[in-house]
């Protein structure tokens, strides 16, 4: 299920991001502190990497249980990370363009294990031959900001 649809279903006032839904979760008791500090970790992770796609639906939960009676009754695990891209260059959707241009990152908000994992992807995508000789130059500037 998606944090969204659990933050929907056992968490009271209005959506605002993964961690905050994991948090609200994790007092409940239905997820454990871990699984909420690894919300936290993958939404720090996105923000470093230009995912600006992290709605509700992109990051899921296990239901925990063997019955169905314990499957409804919201407990949950972290599910792996999908769609973790860093969309913010995702090509124009009337024009098809790019704009290749670096942003500053804000390191304060994320811990030292979030930013040697950010940096070691810009790193990867710098070597990257998957990758446009524009996108690796960005990737090149990215990284460059994690030094």
């Amino acid at each position: 299920m998606s944090v969204g649809e659990a933050h929907a279903a056992f968490v009271k006032g209005p959506y605002g991001n993964w961690a905050s839904s994991c948090d609200a979760l994790a007092r409940q008791k239905r997820l454990s502190a871990k699984d909420a500090d690894l919300a936290h970790a993958m939404l720090q992770f996105g923000r470093l990497i230009g995912n600006t796609d992290m709605h509700s639906g992109n990051a899921g939960l296990f239901a925990k249980g063997q019955t169905l009676a314990e499957l409804v009754s919201g407990n949950f695990t972290w599910a792996p990370v999908y769609d973790m891209l860093p969309m913010r260059w995702k090509p124009d959707p009337m024009l098809g363009q790019v704009d290749y241009e670096p942003f500053d990152v804000d390191l304060s908000f994320a811990n030292e294990t979030v930013r040697g994992a950010a940096a070691d992807f810009w790193h990867a995508v710098t070597q990257g031959a998957q990758f446009s000789q524009e996108f690796r130059k960005l990737a090149a500037a990215m990284a460059a900001q994690f030094r």
